[in-house]
């Protein structure tokens, strides 16, 4: 069953923009206290992931462009800098791009509302196994950057998107949260970094000394 929706909670925090790595993101609008429930947030579209014909990615976009969104609606959620330059994440197939546009959208919007989601989907798996069922798109949720020092933990409840404040937050400050689990965030920078899409420049990634790569095997 589909989740319901929950309105988000914006007092505490803001949205800004910055034409450096950070991109679009969000800022306190006033201190916050540790344990601060920060946000909740119902998914604009969902895709359990059922159809092994077809990538989550690809039917998640086909689910918002289903809904009305398009090209300028994907512009809000464009790459920022800090998502360049690391792997490239891998084209759309011929095939799903002319399944998202079977529907009568233009092409232009179908590579737009993908690439969006190819950036700011949120994987939903179980609590206590953590086996993946889908993936989801949270428009305000979409907008938290990434530190492995994070100063705020994200889950998913039900199908919609809770943040929480792990630590004081102090006004001006920018929330962050991890793209990482936690059992990823406990290990060393190399590491940390081999399940990441970009070069993350993190307080914490900048004070690790880089470790030298393993020895090759004689």
């Amino acid at each position: 069953p589909s989740a319901r929706p929950v309105p988000a909670m914006c007092a505490a925090y803001t949205c800004r923009t910055s034409p450096d790595w950070r991109g679009s993101h969000l800022v306190a609008s006033c201190h916050i206290p540790p344990g601060a429930v920060l946000l909740t947030e119902a998914p604009a579209a969902t895709t359990c992931g059922d159809d092994e014909s077809e990538s989550v990615e690809a039917a998640l976009a086909k689910a918002l462009l289903e809904s009305g969104r398009g090209s300028d609606w994907a512009a809000r959620f464009a790459a920022a800098p800090q998502q360049r330059g690391g792997e490239a994440a891998p084209p759309i197939s011929d095939e799903a791009l002319r399944r998202l546009c079977a529907s009568g959208v233009d092409e232009v919007a179908a590579l737009a509302v993908y690439d969006a989601v190819r950036h700011n989907a949120f994987g939903l798996e179980t609590p206590l196994l953590g086996v993946e069922h889908g993936a989801a798109f949270y428009e305000t949720a979409a907008k938290l950057n990434h530190s492995c020092d994070p100063n705020c933990l994200s889950t998913r409840l039900g199908g919609n998107f809770a943040l929480f404040a792990v630590a004081a937050i102090e006004e001006g400050s920018e929330l962050f949260h991890s793209y990482l689990p936690p059992r990823l965030l406990v290990l060393p920078r190399r590491a940390r970094r081999a399940h990441l899409h970009f070069p993350c420049r993190c307080s914490r990634c900048e004070a690790e000394p880089e470790e030298p790569p393993p020895p090759l095997a004689q």
